[in-house]
């Protein structure tokens, strides 16, 4: 499976998905967690994670410990900042790499796809959308949500 077929996985089929392939201009600095440290479960797969961020790892973590993705993306980044890195690479079924500040780690774009699975119910209720997904070799790449201060 590619990253973009479990991409197309995960988010074809909710709201409008855009997938951004990129290329780097220098090499990334990245913080690697190996052990499907992507895989949101309860079974282990988030320890180091969580051992990092919360200094515990509980026996039974809550749903908003193990699925809050937009926060733990948050917390990683505070976390590596003070050692310079760019962000945090996890394994998963594929392997996954989150950038904290895509400017800093000079990500440039190459172009862009609406992976929106055709005939779903946002699909049809979209004007802007085309009846099936098209690339785009223009896209302006914004400021990634998990940003420090």
């Amino acid at each position: 499976m590619t990253s973009s077929e479990m991409s197309l996985g995960i988010y074809g089929g909710s709201g409008t998905p855009t997938l951004y392939t990129m290329i780097t201009t220098r090499t990334l600095n990245l913080l690697y967690f190996d052990g499907q440290g992507a895989a949101l479960t309860y079974m282990g797969t988030l320890d180091t994670q969580m051992a990092l961020l919360q200094n515990e790892v509980p026996t039974a973590p809550n749903e908003s410990v193990v699925f809050d993705e937009e926060q733990r993306a948050k917390e990683l980044c505070t976390l590596i900042k003070p050692l310079k890195l760019d962000g945090v690479a996890r394994m998963n079924a594929g392997f996954e790499v989150l950038l904290c500040d895509y400017v800093v780690a000079g990500v440039e774009p190459l172009f862009s796809s609406n992976i929106t699975i055709p005939d779903t119910q946002k699909r049809e209720e979209d004007p802007t959308l085309s009846e099936r997904p098209q690339s785009s070799s223009s896209v302006r790449i914004r400021q990634c949500l998990c940003t420090s201060k």
